[in-house]
């Protein structure tokens, strides 16, 4: 699957390029493909936004110059994202597998794979920006190391436990990365303007209910709504309004970003 992604990556640049007819095929064949892509996946969130490619894979069509160049940009990090999201919940059900295990072995058998997940932890920690998830990983690990010498239920609850925690802590990194992927789409959308703006903006306002629909936070709600009233006026503004209303804008989510 990550090398299919990888494909549809290079036929975006292709598709940036060509016109008319070309374009025309090289844009059946890349929806062809993200179908392929959702009708595999088994992460239902993500398979959503790999759908909602296939609406900007359509506008590539029949954009030229900057503005197709800027809009291929963005599906491509779009496609980066989701190929990272895909190997994270990857990771964690590889993880989940491994507590499941974990739970039941005991003695040296139970210090190899203890040590095989730690290791997989770490790898997940370094991955990660935020110095909070890094924090809740380490103290995961610390839980790990008792999940050995433990047996019996105990370490069936454990296990549950370390496993519930990898749950809420994949769907933190998941709305981190969404965030961030917003936060590009602010920039470009400073610098757009008419009806790409207006396309643009909706997107951009639809993942944001998308990612306030998530969330249980009632006060991060009332953020979000904010910073999409915000998105509002950023598609009527231009120049260096816009540009300074960009920059609030990500400063908005910056700050978001530290609270979930």
């Amino acid at each position: 699957m990550e090398k299919l992604l990888e494909e549809i990556n290079q036929d975006v640049d292709k598709l940036a390029e060509n016109t008319g007819e070309e374009a025309k095929v090289l844009n059946e064949k890349i929806k062809t493909r993200l179908n392929s892509v959702a009708k595999d996946l088994k992460y239902i969130n993500i398979k959503a936004e790999v759908k909602k490619l296939g609406v900007k894979v359509d506008q590539l069509v029949d954009r030229t110059g900057s503005s197709a160049k800027m809009l291929a940009s963005e599906v491509k990090q779009e496609i980066t994202a989701i190929t990272d999201r895909i190997a994270l919940h990857k990771h964690m059900d590889d993880l989940s597998r491994d507590l499941d295990e974990l739970a039941v072995k005991t003695g040296s058998e139970a210090t190899k794979l203890g040590t095989k997940v730690k290791q997989d932890m770490r790898s997940l920690a370094s991955s990660v920006k935020s110095i909070d998830i890094r924090k809740e990983i380490d103290n995961i690990i610390a839980r790990v190391d008792k999940l050995i010498d433990s047996t019996g239920e105990a370490a069936k609850t454990l296990g549950s436990e370390i496993k519930d925690e990898l749950v809420l802590i994949n769907s933190r990194i998941d709305l981190n990365n969404r965030l961030e992927i917003l936060s590009n789409s602010i920039n470009e959308l400073a610098v757009e303007t008419g009806s790409e703006a207006s396309k643009l903006g909706m997107n951009v306002k639809e993942e944001m209910k998308s990612i306030s629909d998530s969330i249980k936070s009632i006060d991060i709600k009332e953020e979000i709504e904010a910073i999409i009233s915000k998105v509002e006026r950023l598609v009527d503004s231009t120049g260096e309004s816009a540009k300074k209303l960009a920059i609030e804008i990500n400063e908005d989510i910056k700050n978001l970003l530290k609270k979930i």
